[in-house]
Order: structure tokens, then sequence, then C-alpha cells
């Protein structure tokens, strides 16, 4: 069986943003694009409703190709698990309160036990510092954290060059728009997203509490309630 990925945001961000001028930012556009057009196949890709939120923000042409990466891909269930794991990242503080979408990525792909979160965010997700507090974390509420990389790390592609700053920092002030619009309320932006989540038409995969995903594909509805 294929391990599963789940895609945040700064995946197809980067993979549609205009070319840049800039060597380094050229380099990582073209690492994700290598990886995006050569080894996704290789996974079983998921994202959540609170991808595709984001993804719609923005310049209207970026966000409709954005939204056409995604397109077909199941929605991870933002079940009451993981509203409870995304609180518990704010409330000790790990992560910001600006940062609630991100610990919604965390705690979704997480509780519903996929291998690995994909993510050129490198201030709130792949970030070394806080994946020990977010281990311990999330094992105090009986799971066990995914595996956070980028398309450089997962391919083990070797380079000095920084993540490309400018499109990730446009991700990164959608997410936390988004975030003061609910108030900085996490159990408020998992209520929003639930309700389009419910409404998108999208395979939902749902994952009974305290149980891994092993097998995603037989756990996933059309969107019916649980």
């Amino acid at each position: 069986m294929k391990e599963s990925i789940y895609i945040e945001t700064t995946i197809p961000s980067l993979y549609v943003a205009r070319p840049s001028p800039r060597l380094i930012e050229a380099g990582r556009q073209q690492l994700t694009k290598i990886w995006w057009d050569n080894h996704r196949q290789e996974f079983d890709l998921v994202c959540s409703q609170a991808v595709l939120d984001e993804s719609e923000r923005g310049d209207d042409e970026m966000a409709a190709r954005r939204l056409e990466m995604l397109r077909g891909l199941p929605l991870l269930d933002l079940n009451d698990e993981v509203e409870i794991a995304a609180d518990a990242l704010l409330r000790s503080g790990i992560l910001p309160a600006k940062a609630g979408e991100d610990a919604i990525h965390i705690a979704t792909a997480s509780v519903h036990g996929i291998n690995y979160l994909l993510t050129w965010n490198c201030k709130h997700i792949a970030n070394p510092r806080i994946w020990k507090r977010i281990g311990e974390c999330f094992r105090g509420l009986g799971h066990t954290m995914s595996i956070i990389c980028t398309p450089e790390d997962l391919k083990a592609m070797k380079t000095d060059e920084t993540i490309m700053q400018s499109v990730v920092e446009q991700v990164r002030s959608i997410k936390e728009a988004i975030a003061e619009e609910h108030g900085y309320d996490v159990h408020a932006m998992i209520a929003s997203a639930r309700a389009r989540q419910e409404q998108s038409g999208r395979t939902i995969i749902r994952t009974e509490a305290g149980k891994r995903t092993s097998d995603w594909t037989a756990t996933a509805d059309r969107g019916e309630s649980a």
C-alpha cells in the first residue's frame, strides 16, 4: 500500500507561482514542480477543507490554478479529535494564535494517521525546533505526529538554498487573515470549514477517535455524516 501525504497550501502555491527572477526562489519552485510532476503518484494524496479555504484566497488566477491542482483530492474530516488537537497546540503555546490554520493542518494529518505532511511553511510547521513539543502534546492525546517535510526532504534532494519566502509569506498572511476573521478561535475556524466541507461534494475521510487510518480509502465517504 502507498504511503499517504497531506498536501498543505504552500505546495500548490509554490507550484503555480509566476517564475521568480531570483535564483534561490526559482530553485525552490523547480523542486516543487519536480516532486509534483514526477513523484506524487508514488503516494496517496489528501488535503482538507482548510487547505481549500486558503487556496481560494488571493490572486484570482493563481487561486484557480491552485484549486485545479487540488481537484479530486479527498478531504480529511475536520472532526472533534482534530479540533481538540489543534486547540491543544495553541493553548500550550507551541503555536501562536495567528497560526491557528497551521495548527489545524498539523492536527488533521496527525489525527488521521497520515504518514507525511508536505509543506514549505518552515516557521510554524516544518520547524524542527517545535516538533518535539508537538509530538509530546499529541502523545498526551493518543495521537502520533505525522512526519513533517518538504519536497526536498522527501526525495533527499540536497541544496543550500533558503525557502521561497515571498509565496510562503503570501500564504501565511492568508492563514492569519482567516484566523483574525474568526477571532483567533480555532473552534470557530473548524466549524466554518466543516460547514463548507460537508457541502463540498468531495470524498470525506473519517477516522474513528483514537484510531489511526491504516487504509484511508476504506473509510472514505462522499460527504454524508458519519
